[in-house]
């Protein structure tokens, strides 16, 4: 897990409006594609996807318990049996394919929320994604207990329902540690207006990796301090948890070190992201005021 905190004097409708441009957003030299998907998903969406030649061969060779891309077993045997590997265009073959099985999970999960996110096969042991998700959702307590309206919306998605709510999803290509990672994440934005007060809280939800990750979840609070009469500052707070593969062999320590770096450095970003953005935008005239 990793924190981090930020004094910031903006109106919340504006930080809103950056975040939904989320391809603007999380621009970087190690985000290699980037792209939301409609509502309801198309296969339109994800046409920048490229798999590498290593993911290739893997999902050749891809059986349950030994797998080197994260997908349960239904995905490898189509894989297997869709898949003419003796073609010249085989590479195409793959990559077609894993676009419409990431686009037909999305539309699932939309449908059918954390019951359609399945497990992953890859290693002996398999894992069901919604119980990774789960179990960091009930370890949120700062959620549970500072939001506990949105905190119940997010557990039962997409049946809830809950008013100033937006959502999207959207795809990644991200190099981490020794190979680039195919992400999926749910976007969820909630509006909270009480006792003449606006507050602004989103959570990232990585329901896909297909490499290192089980489950990430990001949260962001954007609040007024509680001050009396006097003049209050607004915070914007940001918190990221996740969770690792069980990972074996005399690489294991090198991506761990790797991946908790990923998370801290993923923090600041986070912050050099917005501070760079709101220092272009003019607020009557002068510049957003940050204390990182």
């Amino acid at each position: 897990g990793a924190f981090g905190i930020m004094r910031l004097n903006l109106p919340k409708e504006v930080f809103v409006e950056q975040f939904r441009d989320i391809v603007s957003f999380t621009k970087s030299e190690e985000v290699k594609a980037i792209a939301k998907f409609s509502m309801p998903p198309r296969i339109e969406d994800i046409q920048e996807l490229t798999l590498a030649d290593d993911a290739v061969s893997a999902l050749k060779t891809c059986a349950p318990g030994d797998c080197k891309v994260k997908m349960d077993a239904r995905a490898m045997e189509r894989f297997r049996t869709e898949i003419d590997w003796e073609a010249a265009n085989y590479h195409e073959q793959a990559t077609q394919l894993m676009k419409q099985t990431l686009v037909d999970y999305v539309t699932r999960y939309l449908q059918d929320g954390d019951r359609a996110l399945g497990q992953y096969d890859d290693q002996a042991e398999p894992l069901r994604i919604a119980d990774a998700f789960r179990g960091v959702l009930e370890n949120s307590t700062y959620l549970r207990e500072y939001v506990p309206e949105f905190y119940t919306y997010l557990e039962n998605f997409p049946k809830g329902r809950l008013p100033n709510v937006e959502n999207f999803v959207y795809w990644s290509i991200e190099q981490f540690g020794l190979r680039p990672v195919i992400n999926l994440y749910h976007v969820t934005i909630y509006t909270r207006k009480r006792n003449g007060k606006e507050d602004v809280f989103i959570t990232s939800k990585q329901i896909y990796a297909s490499h290192y990750f089980e489950i990430a979840f990001g949260f962001t609070a954007f609040v007024d301090e509680v001050r009396g009469k006097r003049p209050a500052n607004a915070y914007l707070m940001y918190l990221n948890r996740s969770r690792f593969d069980k990972l074996y062999g005399g690489l294991k320590d090198v991506i761990m070190s790797i991946g908790k770096g990923k998370v801290y450095d993923g923090v600041k970003f986070y912050f050099r992201q917005v501070k760079d953005k709101l220092e272009a935008i003019q607020v009557v005239g002068q510049k957003p005021h940050q204390d990182l």
